[in-house]
């Protein structure tokens, strides 16, 4: 995919979509079997034993809205690290939120789905959209979906839709929905989004490089567990900042109540987000 077009072309409408969900839900693998599905690679910048690190990403041009050429940015965000996850976040056009289904698993969904509402309900003006993916449907101790949409949904009006992310099911039609709401919000937005700056893996990477925590209000809930840190060089072009969307609640790890800074594996990153592994 270029992001390049012929003077004549219509102008495409770039979509942000934030997979988010607790630990283990299977974010990573909904962003795998979608992209098998659309015969898309999924970048996953950085990996450890098979666990996303910062995020994955997929990106796929295909449909059109308003005559214009529909281009979508999938990124998932791990559920274990506070300030990224706050950052990616409040890019979002629309949420994709996957939830475990499970008995074991549904009360992490619950707590972590609160606190994307919570983000959610802060924003001023649009919106990001919610979609609900009811994952791990093929669990033996999957829940009835009755009792699913009744403990995951706000007074029923909640999209969700059933998946087996493993196997591909039900995941093309979550990510149709998504892109459907996130289309509304992009038409509701006045003025330039992310998605519209942020058009590569890279790209998204290079930001983080420079400018790791951007959230004020993050920042701050966890300036008692991490002491301050000198802020890196200026990058030799200049970077893009992001456009203030509002103040954002203070999250803790997917799946984790409180606010408490997430629990970091130990890395040696050479980049200026190493600091988020840092103990």
């Amino acid at each position: 995919m270029t992001d390049t077009c012929r003077s004549d072309d219509p102008i495409p409408i770039d979509l942000r979509i934030v997979v988010d969900g607790a630990s283990t839900a299977g974010k990573t693998t909904t962003a795998r079997s979608l992209g098998e599905c659309l015969g898309r690679r999924v970048v996953t910048p950085e990996e450890r034993d098979g666990r996303t690190l910062l995020f994955d990403w997929m990106d796929h041009e295909g449909g059109r809205s308003d005559g214009r050429p529909i281009r979508t940015q999938l990124v998932a965000v791990p559920g274990h690290l506070l300030h990224l996850r706050a950052r990616l976040l409040v890019t979002a056009d629309v949420v994709l939120f996957v939830a475990d289904t499970s008995a074991s698993g549904m009360h992490a969904s619950e707590v972590a789905l609160a606190q994307v509402r919570t983000l959610l309900d802060a924003f001023e003006g649009a919106r990001p959209g919610l979609v609900i993916q009811a994952n791990k449907r093929d669990a033996p101790d999957a829940l009835p979906m009755e009792e699913v949409t009744r403990r995951l949904t706000a007074e029923g009006d909640d999209l969700i839709v059933e998946t087996v992310a493993l196997t591909g099911e039900g995941v093309r039609q979550s990510y149709v929905d998504a892109v459907r709401l996130g289309l509304q919000h992009a038409r509701a937005v006045d003025g330039p989004r992310v998605a519209e700056r942020q058009m590569t893996a890279d790209a998204l990477l290079r930001e983080l490089d420079t400018d790791p925590r951007p959230v004020a209000e993050v920042e701050r809930a966890g300036a008692e567990q991490n002491p301050p840190v000198p802020p890196d060089p200026a990058p030799e072009e200049p970077v893009h900042e992001a456009r203030p969307l509002v103040p954002v609640p203070a999250i803790g790890p997917a799946g984790a109540a409180g606010t408490a800074a997430a629990e970091r594996p130990e890395h040696d990153h050479p980049r200026a987000w190493r600091r988020w592994f840092d103990t």
